[in-house]
């Protein structure tokens, strides 16, 4: 009579519902025993790479190598994770409006995951001495960063002990520090300043366009023009602007066409002949 369990059917596609029982029954990476026999297999695999010789370099060649994947998914992997594995590798990457392609794709996604997890567990089994000495590092930079805190904080509370701070007294004198300030060059903007004869009738009239700045118009005795050809009011307009910027350290620009200033004409009157 024979031995063999009637009742295990192994699916033949994604459609069916022994296919969709199995993928909620996986098993997750960490359930995943990892024997000896594969750990051996995978040192074998690292002795013929001579280029593996840190955990980092390991992990990347352990990612593209073909043979490492074919190690996990014969020797690690159950009966059920290679069942579903097969089923989907067909659709991965492939694009499809059918729901159950797109869950086949998604839990081959899965999978790779559970593969890469795998090998990232062999890589530490490997290079676990280069780890918990790395471990140790940090462990011991860590406590030196303490130390030094603590260090930091003792002297200050010496500090404040000698300005006749007391540890009863409710007022903690201020521990002040000397910053060291970088002295900046001095802003250099150099900008032409010249004159506009006009005339006593010319200077009564107003500019033909608005001033940018205040949208108002003002008497050509109180207009300047700059070497982009607009023209502002002088002393309540583009001075206060051209003051802003140089406090800023930048080079003062027309509010118009943001073009830089390197000449401003103001209008006078003409001098009377006697």
């Amino acid at each position: 009579m024979s031995n063999e369990n009637t009742d295990v059917i192994t699916p033949t596609d994604i459609y069916s519902e022994e296919y969709q029982r199995m993928v909620i029954s996986l098993p997750r990476g960490p359930q995943l025993r990892i024997s000896a026999n594969v750990n051996a297999k995978f040192r074998e695999w690292l002795a013929t790479q001579q280029v593996c010789d840190t955990h980092r370099l390991c992990q990347i060649q352990a990612h593209y190598d073909r043979r490492i994947d074919e190690l996990i998914l014969n020797d690690v992997f159950t009966p059920d994770l290679k069942t579903v594995w097969a089923l989907t590798e067909p659709y991965a990457g492939k694009r499809s409006a059918d729901t159950q392609i797109i869950r086949a794709r998604e839990t081959h996604k899965s999978l790779k995951k559970i593969v890469n997890y795998i090998k990232e567990k062999l890589c530490k089994i490997a290079f676990a001495d280069e780890l918990r000495t790395r471990r140790e590092s940090i462990r011991r930079y860590r406590l030196e960063q303490e130390f030094r805190i603590h260090r930091i904080d003792h002297e200050r509370h010496l500090a404040l002990i000698a300005l006749g701070w007391r540890p009863d007294s409710t007022v903690v004198p201020v521990v002040r520090r000397r910053v060291r300030r970088s002295e900046q060059p001095p802003f250099v903007c150099d900008i032409e300043n010249s004159l506009c004869v006009i005339t006593e009738e010319d200077a009564d009239t107003e500019m033909e366009d608005d001033c940018a700045i205040c949208a108002s118009k003002h008497k050509m005795m109180d207009v300047c023009s700059l070497n982009c050809g607009h023209q502002f009011g002088m002393a309540d307009c583009l001075t206060p602007w051209m003051n802003i910027l140089k406090n800023s350290r930048k080079h003062p620009t027309c509010p118009c066409c943001r073009t830089q200033i390197k000449k401003i004409v103001s209008n006078t009157i003409t001098p009377i002949d006697l």
